[in-house]
C-alpha cells in the first residue's frame, strides 16, 4: 500500500453519508488504534497517550464513525480520526494550534471523510475562530489540495515543523487564517463536507 492516496484530481469518490464525524471518547481507543495502525508499527504506548489526549480539555480529537461489517444493525466502527492541539516551544513553526494524525482507514478513502474531520477541527473550539496550521509531507499531493480546498494556503517548506520530519526529507507548512469562512460545504463543491472530496486526504505527519 503506497504511503498516501494517489492524487487523482479527475476522481470521483461516493461520500459515505453514514459516517458521523463525533468528539472521541474513551471507548473509541481501540478503534482509533486499528485506524493508526494503517498508516504502519505505532509507539507501543499510543493507546495510553490516546486516553490522555481524549481527556484533555485543552486538545480536540475527533473520530469519523460508520456502520461496521458486524451483523448487529446497531454496530459502529472508527473508520478516521484526527486531533487539534496546542504547539509549543519550536523555533521551526510558528506557537499555535496545530492539526495533527488525520487519518482515514483504507477501505474508507475517497468518500469524504478526510475532508469532513479536517472540517470539524476548524468548526469547533479551539479551532474556531482561531488560525490554525498543519503540516504535510511535500509528496502527499492529495493531502496538500485537501488543505486547500478548506482554506489553508502554503506558508513554508523544509525538512522539520513543529519537530516533524518527513518521508522524502521535505515538509510543506499551511495555515488557515481566524477570519476564514465556515469550514462546512460550500454550495455547488465537491471537496468537502457531506459532499464527498475527489482529494481525501489519508496520512498526515503527527506530532508526539
Amino acid at each position: 500500500m503506497p504511503a498516501f492516496e494517489t492524487y487523482r484530481p479527475g476522481a470521483h469518490g461516493v461520500p459515505d453519508r453514514r459516517c458521523s464525524i463525533r468528539r472521541a471518547r474513551p471507548g473509541d481507543v481501540p478503534g482509533v488504534l486499528v485506524v493508526a495502525s494503517s498508516r504502519g508499527p505505532q509507539p507501543a504506548d499510543l493507546g495510553d497517550r490516546l486516553a490522555r489526549w481524549i481527556a484533555d480539555p485543552g486538545r480536540l480529537v475527533l473520530v469519523a464513525h460508520a456502520p461496521s461489517d458486524d451483523p448487529v444493525p446497531s454496530a459502529r466502527t472508527v473508520v478516521g480520526w484526527t486531533m487539534l492541539a496546542r504547539w509549543q516551544g519550536g523555533a521551526d513553526a510558528r506557537e499555535g494550534w496545530l492539526v495533527g494524525a488525520l487519518t482515514v482507514a483504507p477501505g474508507r478513502r475517497r468518500a469524504g471523510i478526510g475532508a469532513r474531520l479536517l472540517a470539524g477541527l476548524l468548526d469547533r473550539p479551539p479551532g474556531r475562530g482561531a488560525a490554525v496550521h498543519s503540516v504535510v509531507n511535500a509528496t502527499n499531493r492529495a493531502s496538500i489540495a485537501l488543505h486547500e480546498g478548506l482554506g489553508f494556503h502554503e506558508v513554508d517548506r523544509g525538512p522539520s515543523f513543529a519537530g516533524i520530519t518527513f518521508t522524502g526529507g521535505i515538509g510543506v507548512l499551511l495555515r488557515v487564517g481566524p477570519d476564514r469562512a465556515a469550514a462546512g460545504p460550500a454550495a455547488g463543491e465537491r471537496t468537502v463536507g457531506d459532499h464527498g472530496t475527489d482529494r481525501d486526504e489519508i496520512e498526515h505527519e503527527e506530532p508526539v
